[in-house]
């Protein structure tokens, strides 16, 4: 499967700047989602102008969240790292996807931002906000009418879609 590098070594950017220009807050060449949203923060590119402009856009004593390919290992004045992590890309053809063992799932809407952020409390798939659901359609699996599991969007690059908050509650998991 051909991608399209350029997209994904900065997604948190390019999603920002196409499918969720509405959620985003934009400054020179920095931008990032609304607090309410998600943690996370972009630039165009590390050099001082952008660290500038991020500055100017998250504040002095803000924190942000920046993640993509080409982060630099040593930060400008001013700036101090919270904490460095690894993460894998993975990519799907949905044409190769084997449906086994089928589940009713069903969208979930803002009704269900309550039990969808109580999920996401108890298995920490990663920032989950109470207005994270406006980055994409979310799914997920009920029993006697509580949420056990759940996927949905987050980062929309043209053409590409995240998947993100995959989680089951652990009296689900087998």
């Amino acid at each position: 499967m051909e991608t399209n590098e350029h997209l994904l070594d900065n997604a948190v950017w390019w999603s920002l700047l196409s499918d969720h220009r509405h959620l985003a807050e934009t400054h020179g060449r920095a931008a990032r989602y609304r607090d309410v949203v998600s943690p996370f923060s972009a630039v165009e590119s590390f050099d001082k102008e952008s660290w500038n402009d991020l500055h100017a856009l998250v504040g002095g004593s803000s924190a942000c969240v920046l993640f993509g390919a080409d982060i630099p290992t040593a930060l400008p004045p001013g700036w101090s790292l919270k904490a460095r992590g690894t993460g894998r890309q993975m990519h799907v053809d949905p044409d190769e996807i084997d449906d086994r063992d089928p589940i009713e799932i069903r969208s979930l809407m803002t009704d269900d931002v309550p039990q969808m952020l109580e999920l996401a409390r108890l298995t920490q798939p990663g920032p989950f906000l109470p207005s994270t659901i406006a980055m994409g359609s979310y799914f997920g699996h009920f029993r006697d009418g509580h949420l056990v599991a759940m996927a949905g969007e987050r980062l929309r690059p043209d053409g590409f879609a995240e998947v993100s908050a995959v989680c089951t509650h652990p009296d689900a998991q087998r």
